[in-house]
C-alpha cells in the first residue's frame, strides 16, 4: 500500500543517516589513558577562545552551548577525538627507536580498522558541521561590528607577547645552538617584530594592499569551498570508497626494494611508476575524482599564485639573512627548492592522471 511504501522509504532514509553520520561509532577516548590531560586542558582552551572572540555575544553564547550544554556540541565533541587521536599517536610513536613512513603505513593508516578512516569519519560526523558553525558565526560577528577582527588580534598580541609566551619560545631556543642559523633568524624576527603593527608594517612594505585584499578575499572564497564540498563529500557516504581506493593504491605504491620509504626515497621514479600503475589500472570512484580534482585544483591555483609572489620576492629575503646564513646554508636551501619542485612536479603527473581516468559511480 502507498502508507507501507512511504513508511518503508522513511526507514530507509532513516538508516542511510544513522550510517553517514556514523551512530554506534568507535571514540578515540574509550581507551584514553589514565593519565590523559584532556579534562584539564579542553577547558583551558575554551577559555582562550572565549577570550579572543568573546566580545562577541552570539560567538560567546555559542561556545557556551557547544562546550557546556546537556548536549555534547560538533566542537566539543571534534576536540575530544582530535586530542585522543593525538595522545594516542605520541604515545604510540614515543616507544619507536626508528620509525620511517612507509606507503603501507600510509595504506594500514586508512584502512578497514585505521585510525586515518575513523579520523576521517569524525570529521564528517563533527568535525566539518563545527568548521561550518563557527565560519558562519565568526562572519556574521565581522559585520555586526568593525572592529570586531582588530579586538581579537589585540587580545591574541597580548597573549603573545605575555612573560609566560615569551619564557617558553626561549625555553625552546635555548636548546638550539646559538650559532645556529635558525635560531639567529627567528632572534632577528623577534627584535624586529614585537606587535601586530610591526608585523603590518613589514606586510604592507613588502606586499601592495590591492594584493593582500585580494589575496584575503581568496582565502575567504577557498574556506567556504571547501566547507561546501566536504560537506557534500561526507553526505555522499564515499569517505569509506575513498579510503578503499588509496589504502589499495598505497599498498600497490610500497615496494621493500625500490620504494621502502616515503621520505628517503622521494616520490618520483618507482614510487610514482608503481602508484601511475596502480591508477591506470583500476577504476576510480567518481565521487572520490570529484573531491580530489575540487580540492587539487583549489589548492594548485593558490599556490601557483602564491609562488610566483614568493620568487618575486625571494632575493630580498635571502639578502636579508645574508649575514646570517653562509654561503653552503644558501647552496643547501636552493637544492632542497629545487628538490621540493620535482617532488611537486611529479604529484602534479599523478593527479593529472587520475583526473583523466574514466570514473565508476559504484
Amino acid at each position: 500500500s502507498q502508507h507501507y511504501f512511504i513508511q518503508s522509504n522513511l526507514r530507509m532514509k532513516f538508516l542511510l543517516v544513522l550510517a553517514l553520520v556514523g551512530v554506534g561509532y568507535a571514540s578515540f577516548c574509550e581507551n584514553e589513558s589514565a593519565d590523559s590531560l584532556r579534562t584539564i586542558i579542553k577547558p583551558m582552551f575554551v577559555a582562550q577562545v572565549n577570550d579572543i572572540f568573546g566580545h562577541c555575544n552570539a560567538f560567546k553564547m555559542a561556545l557556551k552551548r557547544d562546550f557546556s550544554g546537556r548536549k555534547v556540541g560538533h566542537c566539543s565533541a571534534y576536540f575530544d577525538e582530535l586530542y585522543c587521536f593525538g595522545d594516542k599517536k605520541m604515545n604510540e610513536y614515543s616507544a619507536l627507536d626508528d620509525f620511517e613512513l612507509s606507503y603501507n603505513h600510509m595504506a594500514h593508516f586508512i584502512s578497514d580498522n585505521g585510525d586515518g578512516r575513523a579520523l576521517g569519519q569524525a570529521s564528517c560526523r563533527s568535525g566539518v558541521p563545527c568548521l561550518d558553525r563557527v565560519v558562519k558565526t565568526l562572519t556574521g560577528c565581522a559585520k555586526r561590528d568593525e572592529d570586531f577582527w582588530a579586538t581579537a588580534i589585540s587580545v591574541v598580541e597580548d597573549k603573545l607577547s605575555s612573560e609566560l609566551v615569551q619564557g617558553m619560545i626561549d625555553q625552546i631556543l635555548e636548546t638550539w645552538e646559538e650559532d645556529d642559523p635558525m635560531r639567529m633568524i627567528v632572534d632577528m624576527i623577534r627584535e624586529r617584530i614585537t606587535s601586530w603593527d610591526d608585523l603590518k608594517a613589514v606586510i604592507d612594505e613588502h606586499i601592495p594592499l590591492e594584493t593582500q585584499e585580494t589575496m584575503i578575499a581568496g582565502a575567504r572564497k577557498s574556506l567556504h569551498n571547501f566547507i561546501s564540498r566536504a560537506g557534500r563529500f561526507c553526505r555522499s557516504g564515499c569517505l569509506g570508497r575513498t579510503a578503499d581506493y588509496f589504502s589499495d593504491a598505497f599498498y600497490a605504491t610500497h615496494d621493500d626494494d625500490t620504494c621502502p620509504a616515503v621520505f628517503a626515497y622521494g616520490y618520483c621514479g618507482d614510487c610514482q611508476n608503481n602508484m601511475d600503475a596502480y591508477v591506470e589500472s583500476n577504476d576510480v570512484p567518481c565521487c572520490t575524482q570529484d573531491a580530489i580534482v575540487n580540492i587539487a585544483e583549489s589548492i594548485i591555483e593558490k599556490i601557483d599564485k602564491y609562488y610566483e609572489l614568493f620568487k618575486e620576492k625571494e632575493a630580498e629575503v635571502i639578502e636579508a639573512i645574508s649575514h646570517i646564513v653562509d654561503e653552503d646554508g644558501i647552496a643547501t636551501y636552493n637544492a632542497a627548492q629545487t628538490l621540493m619542485a620535482q617532488q611537486a612536479s611529479c604529484l602534479r603527473d599523478t593527479y593529472e592522471s587520475l583526473a583523466d581516468q574514466e570514473c565508476v559511480m559504484a
